[in-house]
């Protein structure tokens, strides 16, 4: 049966497997069908045509194409702290720049590094000589923007001047057969990255009144999104409630709590998982907490921590392992009336 959806997708289909094999400049307009239907019998001779690249026009205004060019990386530039405001309004804002060269990853910066190069390449999963792929762009992207660190990227690509012209294996020893030939072109990467706020703090207060009390609460928050220069995520919240009881008999009750975590953009382990680092997109997680409660009926401490890894296993996936993961409990004291009215025997076990 021929259905024109199948042939788009196969369009596709060919021209997405082509950009992520270095044709750059290829888009699924440069795939043509001719179907041909007057063959009879109900059926249909169909034609897949791959255009030529258009290079310019010649004197006469004619077109001049040529095959299409397969691109490699020459640099791969990564501004890791650009500020596109101040890169429009400040025409010395390039002049200030520095640069480190890090394993095929050249490291723009201004004033001083704040994230460690060997992090940066971790994130970067691009280097020189390598064919462009859009998927791997698009991976790179979204990894920069897991890290947490940045608040956007834009990745932008410069074809270089220069290129070769390649000849397919089998073409022949004395010389370049143009039929089976093709030229290999170079581009230039540049990664501009903006960094989000490097802290934040969070102040929240709520009060809050029924018929048999007055509440008072707040709660503090501070975030640190490069506390070792690594991009890892520290964050620390503090919480305090007050509660007034209307019935004078009754004591009042409050609550004050915290916890920290850490997290960390990377396998931490004792062995070496460089490997893993760039394949699996990993996160590790520390966790602590405590609380102390003190109600009419009850008095009670929770101590909690937690340890563990998170990693990528698909577009839509995620793994999580935490070896460690300990709850500490402690009642000072719970009354025999608060007890005796819980029914449920898992809430009543929780008290006691």
């Amino acid at each position: 049966v021929l259905d024109f959806t199948v042939l788009d997708k196969e369009r596709s289909r060919i021209s997405t497997m082509l950009r992520d094999n270095g044709y750059f400049n290829f888009t699924i307009n440069n795939i043509l069908y001719e179907v041909d239907t007057t063959v009879g019998c109900y059926r249909a001779d169909v034609t897949v045509e791959v255009r030529q690249v258009l290079t310019g026009y010649n004197d006469r205004g004619k077109p001049i194409m040529d095959n299409n060019t397969v691109y490699r990386l020459r640099n791969v530039n990564l501004f890791s702290n650009y500020d596109p405001t101040v890169a429009r309004s400040d025409s010395s804002f390039m002049l200030r720049l520095d640069t480190i060269e890090y394993r095929g990853l050249n490291i723009i910066y201004e004033d001083k590094l704040k994230v460690r190069p060997k992090v940066l390449r971790q994130t970067i999963d691009l280097f020189p000589n390598h064919l462009f792929s859009a998927k791997g762009i698009q991976d790179t992207y979204d990894k920069i923007m897991r890290v947490g660190y940045y608040r956007s990227a834009n990745i932008q690509f410069e074809e270089d001047t220069t290129s070769t012209e390649v000849s397919f294996i089998g073409a022949g020893t004395t010389g370049v057969n143009h039929s089976l030939s093709t030229k290999e072109g170079y581009l230039n990467c540049n990664i501009f990255c903006t960094p989000a706020l490097p802290q934040s703090y969070k102040v929240e207060l709520e009060a809050s009144t029924t018929s048999s009390f007055y509440g008072l609460s707040t709660s503090l928050g501070y975030q640190n999104r490069n506390l070792f220069k690594g991009a890892e995520l520290f964050e620390a919240d503090f919480t305090f409630a007050y509660e007034l009881l209307k019935v004078k008999t009754s004591r009042n009750s409050f609550e004050i709590g915290g916890s920290v975590a850490l997290n960390v953009p990377r396998f931490m382990a004792p062995f070496p998982v460089d490997r893993m680092q760039r394949a699996l997109d990993p996160q590790t997680r520390f966790e602590a907490s405590y609380n102390t409660q003190r109600r009419p009926y009850y008095h009670r401490s929770l101590l909690s921590g937690a340890f563990g890894y998170s990693w990528g296993g698909g577009e839509h996936s995620t793994y999580t392992f935490r070896p460690i993961d300990v709850s500490l409990v402690k009642m000072d004291y719970v009354s025999e009336e608060f007890l005796n009215r819980l029914q449920n025997p898992y809430l009543r076990n929780s008290y006691t």
